[in-house]
């Protein structure tokens, strides 16, 4: 019987959260021996004392004299398990750790949440993921999962090690807190489980393990469906009925809201962008958040990988040990999973709307592009500005709002500037102690007086995703119809071509 009551709760947790199959189990001796035991229960084995597993044998497992391995179970006659590992079996540190990060930012991406996935050290070579539920689960369906996480972290078939799927009918897998005899370093064959964002540093805290949570089953067949469009009759007849009406029950899950946190606003995007790497353990996520602001800014995929590798350029090396032929491989990987699979920002949609003395000052601009970019600077401004009201609108996004020349742009912006439209409140220029050079920051300056009452309510409407060329020529053209003295502000040029615009809109 275990007296100790802090051990006890352990061996609780270990049971409910790893145990499945107690008639097939393995031993590893302190000799390094491994001992796979199977309990027949109705056949009787000659010279054999094999037991099945008990609470005594994982107390011993805690305490260092054998450490035990499990296997799925088969309740039900279908093979399944309370838990999945990926079995990250590398041995070159750096090597296994990068490639935690990288199964880990997958998990992070299609709606897994910080908690339901524990890291913990393999006690030689590399580490174990590990994911837990409330029921068991089908392990057909959790080897589509572990296949899908590795094809889309690009780890199916790499040389400088694997990632195995655990635990299976007839691969089993070590459970955490025991120690690895096969490493005869005391100080590095404990399988402690690690912190995730602090560079996979070890807990030593041994209870731990009794506040892990359990994904609730229903909500991992949820994930597993969007991610691999399962139809519903592929879950299984039984209980399909309960299945669907949970899944409608969960459509507004905050699970699927990512970046919905204090520390992926904007604003603490921004800040990591100028002040940079401040410790270890943080480059990951870092190109994630830097990668997925820039998406939400609308950049195209190649400005995104080039800005951030300007921007790791400047890091202090102090911060991450990773090589720079890998840190850009990474950097190509986060960017491109990014962009074709639509993780950006989850940030709600601002409804933008330009009045009727923001348009008249627009206008007083002196020629059509200049009018245009002006207004393309008031959208993005509004849009996207922080509450200081200056924005980061790069020439690239500018040339794709206007589809002007970068030339012609520089021109106008600098024209704006100088006739008080804009202020522009930093260029590109280099900041001494600041990662890279600052970035291009503006302020729109219209002098707006609203004392017009005959068309205070009058405004214009920006939806999202609108064509920016389109949505100027509309908002001029709204503007007219209660403002004849609008066309003065317009070349006779700019005005036919509006007026041909509106034609052909109505044909």
């Amino acid at each position: 019987m275990i007296i100790n009551p802090e051990k006890e709760a352990i061996v609780k947790a270990i049971n409910d959260l790893y145990i499945l199959n107690r008639w097939k189990y393995l031993l590893l001796y302190k000799n390094g021996y491994y001992d796979q035991k199977t309990y027949y229960k109705n056949n009787f084995v000659p010279n054999d004392d094999t037991k099945p597993l008990s609470d005594w044998m994982v107390y011993h497992h805690i305490n260092g004299k054998q450490t035990i391995g499990v296997f799925a179970g088969k309740p039900n006659g279908v093979e399944s398990s309370k838990f999945i590992t990926f079995d990250v079996d590398i041995r070159d540190k750096q090597l296994a750790e990068h490639t935690v990060y990288k199964i880990v930012h997958i998990l992070q991406e299609i709606g897994i949440e910080d908690g339901y996935y524990h890291v913990s050290l393999s006690g030689n070579k590399g580490y174990h993921i590990d994911m837990f539920f409330d029921t068991p689960i089908e392990n057909s369906l959790l080897k589509q999962f572990y296949q899908y996480v590795l094809a889309e972290s690009d780890l199916l078939e790499i040389d400088y090690g694997e990632v195995e799927f655990r635990p299976t009918l007839t691969q089993g897998v070590k459970i955490p807190l025991g120690l690895n005899f096969k490493n005869p370093n005391t100080l590095t064959n404990q399988c402690f489980f690690c912190e995730y964002g602090k560079s996979l540093k070890p807990i030593t805290d041994p209870l731990y393990i009794t506040k892990i949570k359990k994904m609730d089953n229903i909500l991992f067949r949820l994930i597993l469906d969007k991610i691999l469009d399962i139809e519903e009759e592929d879950i299984g007849n039984k209980n399909i009925s309960n299945y669907i009406e949970t899944k409608e029950a969960h459509k507004s899950l905050p699970i699927y809201k990512q970046n919905i946190d204090k520390d992926i606003t904007i604003e603490a995007i921004e800040d990591l962008i100028e002040k940079g790497l401040t410790r270890t353990g943080m480059r990951w996520n870092s190109l994630k958040k830097i990668a997925k602001y820039y998406k939400y800014l609308e950049a195209s995929n190649d400005d995104c990988k080039e800005w951030i590798t300007e921007w790791m350029k400047q890091q202090d090396k102090k911060f991450y040990t990773t090589k720079w032929e890998q840190v850009i491989k990474d950097i190509n990987s986060i960017v491109d999973y990014t962009y074709s699979h639509n993780c950006s920002l989850v940030i709600e949609n601002k409804n933008v709307q330009i009045t009727y003395s923001e348009i008249k000052e627009i206008l007083k601009a002196k020629s059509k592009n200049e009018k245009l970019v002006l207004y393309s600077m008031l959208i993005h401004s509004k849009r996207y500005t922080k509450k200081s009201g200056i924005f980061y609108f790069p020439f690239s996004l500018i040339e794709q709002a206007t589809n002007l020349t970068s030339k012609t742009i520089r021109k106008i912006i600098s024209w704006l500037e100088e006739n008080k439209f804009i202020e522009v409140v930093s260029r590109n220029t280099k900041i001494e102690h600041k990662f890279m050079k600052e970035s291009n920051k503006y302020k729109v300056t219209l002098d707006i007086i609203n004392n017009d009452k005959d068309f205070e309510d009058k405004c214009f409407e920006y939806n999202e995703g609108d064509n920016y060329i389109e949505s100027f020529n509309n908002c001029i053209i709204n503007t007219l119809e209660y403002d004849k003295e609008t066309k003065q502000l317009l070349s006779k040029r700019h005005y036919y071509e509006l007026m041909d615009y509106k034609s052909n809109i109505k044909t």
